[in-house]
């Protein structure tokens, strides 16, 4: 296969002369792989980085809980340490529910981190106003009506009864 030279940033892209390699370029190189290839790329991309570990564990609903990563990403970023002094990092917590969505698209699992999301915000928020005041709150109301929208499209009796079982079951991460 042919080496590509991918320039690092936009500047030394533009002193080259030469163009990013695209998607279809990817795709047009992926076409030469055999099977075996191809699983030695994944599992190249699988250990690299454990977003891509994360992604693929969820794609395939592999292990015990394909939820648990994104989970945690929500809750390390909308119920930081206060006395570590973290930030609130609610596009982060946002994208691990977006990233989720692109891994794995399953409905359940997406309203899980949704509602997720929400009682984390607002654990957070009643607890933050007892200890003192913080430069920002969540507002989940925007986010409670985007998972009622979901939760009225993807209607079924599963998914009612998944929601009435998560109204009672306490915000946790293990």
């Amino acid at each position: 296969m042919e080496e590509m030279n991918i320039p690092v940033s936009k500047q030394a892209r533009e002193k080259s002369g030469k163009k990013m390699p695209s998607w279809s370029d990817i795709k047009k190189a992926l076409a030469g792989y055999d099977r075996a290839a191809l699983i030695g790329l994944i599992s190249d991309l699988y250990v690299s980085s454990v977003q891509n570990k994360s992604f693929l564990h969820a794609r395939f609903s592999t292990g015990p809980d394909a939820l648990k990563p994104y989970l945690k990403i929500i809750d390390d970023t909308l119920y930081p340490d206060i006395l570590s002094n973290k930030p609130i990092q609610i596009a982060k917590a946002k994208k691990a529910i977006s990233d989720y969505t692109k891994a794995a698209g399953e409905p359940k699992g997406i309203l899980e981190l949704m509602v997720f999301f929400v009682e984390t915000g607002t654990e957070f928020t009643v607890t933050d106003v007892q200890q003192g005041p913080r430069p920002r709150a969540i507002d989940g109301q925007g986010d409670h009506r985007r998972i009622l929208r979901a939760v009225r499209s993807h209607r079924g009796p599963s998914q009612q009864h998944w929601l009435g079982i998560r109204r009672c079951a306490p915000r946790t991460v293990s």
